[in-house]
């Protein structure tokens, strides 16, 4: 339902989003002392918290509704979007700035202090990519990374040879946001947006609507990060770092589940606005099928190997976090590509108050959990506690997809053989040349 080229794009875009974050991390921890690099786990942690917050308002709200509206309507959605994007982070951007030139917020004060540098340009960034996504102009973001990640080494070259810390890798990953925003402007017809007349009731709307997804995100992330924050409280630096080593390299295992799951809501969006639900259960099933096949040889493989992936990507300190990231990838491989095709189809169906609600009692369960088992059990708590509350989600939302959509999640296991048997015959179509890749 979903053509393997866009996957493909959207597989490709992800792992260039990876490598960038990858690398930040691999100068952290193999160039820094422990002491910084756990400065800098707290930093990206909390950049990337604050990002999804924004997100959470943005995104489903965009596709909601851009997708197949009239072009008049569409310039006014994009531009009531780009509105309400910047305007949240100039707003999120001073707070963070003042709380850190006032060194408020510990030892990454002098961080915080420049926050503005990497976050403005990077909103920008995002917001572009998601116009883009909405679109399914898949190949056109992969421009934008290239030319991102391109500049992004130049400037690790730097900061490798020049000596350079951890204020310098924040004025590098500003500088190649914005450098990466300028063709994103041409891609998108910025001048459209910049034409289209303000509507109140667009405002109105991304606020009813982005409202839940604020909600969800807002628990949902806090209760991702919270094992991080927790270690950094109750522990020590170098657990931290620990728990967000392992972490980074769980998201090798996501990007083709991000890279699915991102398709997925714009299309049952198409579904449902064309009146064809009915289809949506083959969409869930497939696609969650799918990604179980890959992802289950993957982490197995990653567990065999977890040892020496550490060592590769930071120093023997850390050796700590192999225990964390087999629990982790597994953790990573079997719950995230029910749940967002959870809330994929939730939404596209309209019912994001369920939605919402699972996901803030299936986030707080977590925070309690982690909170108990960090604090008596210690590190291996900010692991273990995740695994549970997931579980958990998996068995309700397998109990309300059912009631809402006639969802079988056991049919997505069933079907994960018919996925080898797909895979199989369309690898060798495009090996003898009958399949397109990126046509």
């Amino acid at each position: 339902m979903i053509s393997f080229s866009k996957i493909l794009w959207s597989l490709i875009n992800n792992s260039l989003e990876l490598v960038l974050s990858i690398t930040t991390l691999i100068f952290a921890t193999k160039f820094l002392s422990s002491d910084e690099a756990g400065q800098w786990v707290v930093f990206t942690t909390t950049f990337s918290l604050l990002e999804k917050f924004r997100d959470s308002i943005l995104q489903a709200t965009l596709f909601k509704l851009s997708s197949g509206v009239a072009d008049d309507l569409y310039w006014k959605v994009t531009k009531a979007s780009f509105s309400i994007n910047f305007g949240i982070e100039v707003f999120t951007t001073l707070i963070v700035t003042m709380l850190g030139l006032l060194h408020l917020i510990g030892n990454q004060s002098e961080l915080f202090s420049i926050y503005a540098i990497y976050s403005i340009p990077w909103c920008i960034y995002r917001w572009q990519g998601y116009v883009l996504q909405g679109q399914l102009k898949i190949e056109k973001i992969f421009r934008t990374n290239i030319l991102l990640l391109f500049c992004a080494i130049i400037g690790f070259l730097l900061i490798y040879f020049l000596h350079w810390r951890l204020k310098e890798m924040i004025y590098v990953l500003g500088i190649t946001s914005a450098i990466a925003c300028i063709p994103g402007q041409y891609f998108i017809n910025f001048r459209r947006i910049l034409n289209a007349k303000p509507d109140r009731k667009l405002f109105l709307q991304f606020y009813h609507l982005g409202k839940y997804g604020f909600l969800r995100e807002l628990i949902g992330t806090v209760s991702f990060r919270i094992n991080l924050f927790l270690t950094a409280g109750i522990l020590n630096q170098i657990s931290t770092a620990m728990v967000g080593i392992a972490q980074k390299l769980t998201q090798t295992i996501t990007i083709p589940n991000d890279a699915v799951q991102r398709l997925v809501f714009p299309k049952a969006c198409e579904l449902v606005n064309k009146d064809e639900k009915y289809l949506l259960k083959e969409l869930f099933e497939s696609l969650v099928a799918m990604l179980l096949a890959g992802f289950i040889p993957i982490a197995l493989l990653i567990s065999l190997m977890a040892k020496y992936l550490i060592l590769i990507f930071s120093k023997q300190e850390y050796l700590g976090a192999t225990p964390l990231l087999v629990v982790m990838i597994f953790t990573a491989a079997i719950f995230p590509p029910f749940g967002n095709a959870f809330g994929s189809i939730l939404n596209a169906l309209g019912e994001l108050k369920i939605n919402t609600k699972v996901v803030m009692v299936i986030g707080i369960v977590n925070i309690a959990i982690s909170a108990i088992l960090i604090r008596t059990i210690g590190l291996y708590g900010a692991v273990i506690a995740p695994l549970l509350s997931e579980t958990i989600g998996l068995i309700w939302g397998g109990f309300i997809m059912y009631r809402v959509a006639g969802i079988n999640y056991i049919n997505c296991f069933k079907k994960i053989p018919e996925s080898y048997v797909k895979l199989f015959y369309l690898f060798r179509r495009i090996i003898s040349g009958e399949q397109k890749i990126l046509g």
